[in-house]
């Protein structure tokens, strides 16, 4: 017969296939023999001890990144970021909220870091995401006027939405004690915007629809079209602008933007 996980030979280690031997003592009990091989009866705590132990230990399988979990996980952990902030956030909290064990969400996400990072690369992949087919269609335009507008509409729209501005105030709220959050919540957002735009009106140089330099071209362009209304977010964070305004506001900064960069025969007249 083989040999069982809740069997181990006289001392203080009890041994099962995989990780290595647990050391019995380190969560309260006295001795193998007294714990796994006595046939005395165990008292009710030490029991109840090293069956929350084990059942972790032995019973609950390691989940990897990508399983049904961790949505879950990523949605109790951002409602509970938004709602205290990142210092006061719980991970008891985020755990209860998310129906599992404190245990099972650092198997995903060894530390609170690590999952604010992974809620701040999801919301901004997911508005990426929104703008895909626009980016799309720039990149093969023969309309660049209507095509870079009808971009502009929606990446401005999408990064101004509610829960992503909430996120970015929490973000620069937590900036001086947290500067890694802020570094995460840049690389993820601003400096990503900038490589895909720079790399996108580089190409557009390259068929001669654009001109001048592309870097300077692709921080101009994110400037015009998201200074305003994050500065206003920033300061009144109960306003939220009409879609109208946003659209006017966007077809206002490619218009700046086309001036300035656009080459002949594309530039407004």
């Amino acid at each position: 017969m083989g040999r069982s996980p809740w069997n181990a030979p006289a001392g203080s280690t009890m041994t099962r296939a995989g990780p290595s031997p647990v050391r019995l003592t380190a969560i309260g009990v006295p001795s193998a023999d007294r714990a796994c091989m006595s046939t005395t009866p165990l008292d009710t705590e030490l029991f109840s001890t090293l069956l929350k132990y084990c059942t972790v230990q032995f019973m609950e399988p390691t989940r990897g990144r990508g399983a049904p979990k961790e949505p879950l996980i990523l949605d109790a952990a951002r409602d509970v970021f938004l709602r205290r902030g990142f210092g006061p956030a719980a991970v008891d909290e985020i755990a209860a909220i998310a129906a599992i064990s404190k245990v099972t969400l650092y198997k995903y996400f060894p530390s609170k870091e690590l999952l604010f990072a992974a809620v701040i690369r999801r919301d901004i992949e997911a508005a990426e995401r929104r703008s895909d087919d626009h980016l799309d269609a720039l990149a093969a335009t023969t309309d660049l006027p209507g095509d870079l507008r009808a971009f502009a509409r929606e990446f401005v729209t999408t990064v101004t939405g509610p829960d992503l501005l909430r996120m970015r105030r929490l973000v620069a709220s937590e900036a001086e004690r947290f500067p890694d959050l802020a570094r995460t919540w840049d690389e993820h957002g601003r400096l990503r915007g900038l490589r895909t735009l720079r790399r996108l009106f580089g190409a557009l140089a390259e068929r001669g629809l654009l001109a001048g330099d592309m870097d300077v071209a692709a921080e101009q362009f994110l400037w015009l079209l998201l200074g305003a209304p994050f500065n206003e977010s920033l300061f009144t964070p109960a306003a939220e602008p009409a879609a109208r305004d946003l659209a006017a506001h966007a077809d206002a900064a490619v218009a700046t933007f086309l001036a300035a960069f656009g080459a002949d025969g594309v530039r407004p007249v």
